[in-house]
């Protein structure tokens, strides 16, 4: 061996022990070579906008399937699908929460908002705990032991769901979804910006009225 590949051989040696190859962490390098190989054969164009509707019209017909497993629990006990909604929307905000976050969350009308967490107390599945004392315009409600019953049963059913997609999937491919789902929650879909031209081809000249 040479000189010069004793030196190179060193090198190497050193990198691995340093834990960095070419200026990268090992584990780092090891998920950028995974993620090149998994996207080995996409299509390039996986980003036209055919592709990206009907991505979005699996979502909502995984989301409208989830729902109908809730709806068959939710009427059994004299509830229905709004209810549901903010049941696991309390849940998701660590079990208390108030009127305001809720409306923003759920973005629907004060009036229907204020209906299903009306029934919802009347059945014993949330309760008021007073105004915040921050904001006096804000109720905290809170889910109650039943509530949080109901909730967890709503979520095993889910949770059986999303299983039998996965066991029909092989790891790689449940890893793949994993991160994009991941990418979801991390905001991205709020920063992206209205498109003014298209409301103006509808006709919608009040802005104010869009939003």
């Amino acid at each position: 061996m040479n000189l010069l590949a004793q030196e190179n051989s060193k090198a190497e040696g050193k990198a691995k022990v340093d834990g960095k190859v070419d200026g990268k962490n090992v584990d780092d390098q090891a998920n950028d070579q995974a993620n090149d190989k998994s996207n080995e054969g996409l299509d390039p164009l996986f980003l036209r906008k055919q592709a990206l509707s009907e991505d979005l019209a699996r979502l909502a017909n995984f989301e409208a399937r989830l729902r109908q497993i809730d709806r068959k629990i939710l009427y059994s006990l004299g509830l229905g699908g709004a209810q549901g909604a903010a049941i696991q929307s309390i849940a998701l905000m660590g079990g208390t929460t108030t009127t305001t976050t809720m409306h923003s969350r759920l973005a629907v009308s004060k009036q229907s908002l204020h209906k299903s967490l009306g029934r919802l107390i009347a059945h014993g599945y949330i309760e008021q705990l007073g105004r915040d004392e921050k904001d006096q315009r804000r109720h905290i409600i809170a889910l109650t032991k039943k509530g949080r019953e109901l909730e967890r049963l709503l979520g095993e059913q889910r949770a059986m769901a999303l299983s039998k997609v996965y066991r029909a999937a092989n790891a790689q491919q449940v890893e793949g979804f994993r991160r994009t789902l991941a990418q979801l929650n991390e905001g991205r879909i709020s920063e992206a910006r209205i498109n003014e031209k298209s409301l103006d081809e509808m006709g919608l000249e009040d802005k104010q009225a869009r939003i």
